[in-house]
């Protein structure tokens, strides 16, 4: 049977890596999996323990982990922190230790299970020596904006956007990895949600990737509103001033998010502009107007004229309608 040092645990959350030596990545464990004579759901960084190797929703992870003996007190052990700066288009960014120490370096091909940063999100990772310094790696987010909890609450992830009006949204998983599909027809209690909402929900995989089933509101009646500092789900749009998304068919040449005018908002009611950003596995994105104002969001279910959705640097045109979450483009034609 396989074995492996206990890296790091999060007692709190319940999940943790196994280092299992050298040349070999960290392994996912969850409390779930762990068993003992004493039912104890939780280890120590340092352990020894055994574990059969399995496959989970974001790839390899052990189970039925048992704990046979304590390792040296000198075992490197991971760390907590919040991203504090980080590029989608780009793929990199930076992480702020909870210790205080100097920021790390983060990529994207070190997030488990995959997907972006955004900054503020509280990440636990591993520093690994890299060619430029030190730099974290597995890097495992920790829910959207998320501060660690001081008790469960029961739940399994944090509501990043939800459109009431069309009755569908996302859920970043506590676990970490890409986002998840909410349709309001799998809402159990309530009828709608709201950014920041805290809810339970199994998970299905579907054509289009994972998405939420049995959806339930954890901590009372839904708020109608995100929590203050909150800007666009992860992957929605580059932060400002920090670089131009990657040029894609018809993008006008030189463009950069930060040489557009600034306004006061969207057109009230609609005009031409420049696909932003545009994930075709998800069908969503955002437009960035020619008349300036705040992008605005683009779901392929008001895209016109195209089976193919959108691309980065697409010109369309289109009308703008209102929200719960704020002004969002409809009837999307490409010019």
């Amino acid at each position: 049977m396989p074995q492996g040092i206990v890296r790091w645990f999060d007692t709190e959350r319940g999940f943790g890596f196994l280092d299992l030596g050298e040349d070999a990545e960290d392994l996912f464990v969850h409390a779930s999996e762990i068993v003992g004579d004493d039912n104890r759901k939780v280890l120590k960084e340092g352990q020894e323990v055994e574990f059969e190797l399995g496959e989970g929703d974001r790839g390899p992870q052990a189970r039925n982990v048992r704990v046979i003996g304590e390792y040296a007190a000198d075992t490197p052990v991971g760390q907590l922190g919040t991203v504090s700066w980080y590029e989608p288009a780009k793929g990199y960014g930076f992480i702020t230790p909870d210790s205080g120490e100097a920021e790390i370096f983060a990529h994207s091909s070190a997030i488990i299970g995959g997907g972006v940063l955004r900054e503020g999100q509280r990440v636990a990772f591993m520093v690994v020596p890299g060619e430029k310094g030190p730099q974290a790696e597995p890097l495992m987010p920790l829910g959207a904006n998320a501060a660690p909890a001081a008790v469960s609450d029961g739940a399994d992830g944090t509501i990043t956007f939800f459109d009431a009006d069309k009755g569908f949204g996302f859920a970043r998983p506590d676990a970490g990895g890409e986002d998840v599909f909410v349709h309001a027809k799998t809402l159990i209690g309530t009828v709608s949600l709201a950014e920041g909402d805290r809810i339970s929900f199994t998970v299905a995989e579907s054509d289009r990737g994972p998405q939420a089933h049995d959806v339930r509101l954890v901590g009372g009646q839904a708020r109608r509103g995100a929590p203050a500092g909150r800007g666009a789900p992860a992957g929605r749009g580059a932060p400002a001033g920090r670089g131009a998304p990657a040029a894609g068919r018809g993008a006008p040449a030189g463009r950069g998010r930060t040489e557009r005018p600034r306004g006061s908002g969207a057109p009230v009611r609609g005009g031409t502009g420049t696909v932003a950003r545009y994930d075709a596995e998800r069908g969503f994105g955002f437009i960035t107007p020619d008349a300036g104002g705040d992008d605005l969001f683009v779901h392929v279910s008001v895209v016109r004229g195209s089976d193919d959705g959108l691309y980065e640097g697409d010109r369309v045109t289109y009308e703008v309608r209102q929200s719960d979450r704020g002004p969002q483009a409809d009837r999307v034609e490409l010019l």
